[in-house]
C-alpha cells in the first residue's frame, strides 16, 4: 500500500517548528498515542515505520505539512539529515542536493569536504556542472578546505555554507 498524506495526517502529529513527530493513533503493539515517532538510521536520517515499511521522516514531514506527495529530492538546507523542521526542507534537484553537502566523505584523510591528500600536501577540488575543477595544492588541509569553500560559494547556487 502506498503511503498518502491522508494516512500520515491520520496516524501522526507533526510539529513544523521542531520537526518532531508523535503518534496520533496506536498502529502497533509497542506504539502508544503521544509517543515520539521515529528512529535514527545509521545514515543520519530519521525513519518512521508505518504501513509495513520504513519511511524517511523528512518525506513524511513534507506530506503532512503540504498535503501532497513530496518531490523526488528534498534537501535539508542546513545539511543535518535529522533536522526535519519544515523551514529546513526544500524541493531540490539531484544536483542541488549534492551541492549542499556539508561534510567530508567517510574515510577521507582530511575529513573535510573537497580536500584530498597529495603526498605531503593537500589538494582542493570541486565539481562544477559535473566536471572536476582543480583548485590548487596547499600545505595544510585547512587551507585547501578554505579554497574549496570559496569556490563552492561561487559556483554552487544552493550552497548554504
Amino acid at each position: 500500500m502506498k503511503i498518502t498524506p491522508e494516512h500520515v495526517r491520520d496516524v501522526l502529529n507533526y510539529d513544523p517548528t521542531t520537526g518532531i513527530f508523535h503518534w496520533r493513533k496506536k498502529v502497533a503493539q509497542r506504539v502508544h498515542v503521544g509517543d515520539y515517532a521515529g528512529s535514527k538510521h545509521h545514515s543520519g536520517y530519521l525513519s518512521i515505520f508505518t504501513l509495513g515499511r520504513s519511511h524517511r521522516a523528512h518525506r513524511l514531514a513534507w506530506m503532512h505539512y503540504y498535503g501532497e506527495q513530496p518531490p523526488k529530492f528534498i534537501d535539508h538546507i542546513n545539511g543535518k539529515r535529522s533536522d526535519n523542521r519544515i523551514a529546513n526542507l526544500r524541493a531540490a534537484t539531484a544536483a542541488t542536493n549534492a551541492e549542499n553537502r556539508h561534510g567530508g566523505q567517510k574515510g577521507s584523510a582530511s575529513g573535510l569536504l573537497g580536500v584530498a591528500r597529495n603526498g605531503n600536501n593537500w589538494q582542493a577540488y570541486i565539481c562544477v556542472q559535473k566536471k572536476p575543477l582543480y583548485l590548487g595544492t596547499f600545505k595544510t588541509p585547512e587551507e585547501a578546505h578554505q579554497a574549496y569553500l570559496n569556490a563552492k560559494r561561487k559556483f554552487h547556487d544552493a550552497c548554504t555554507i
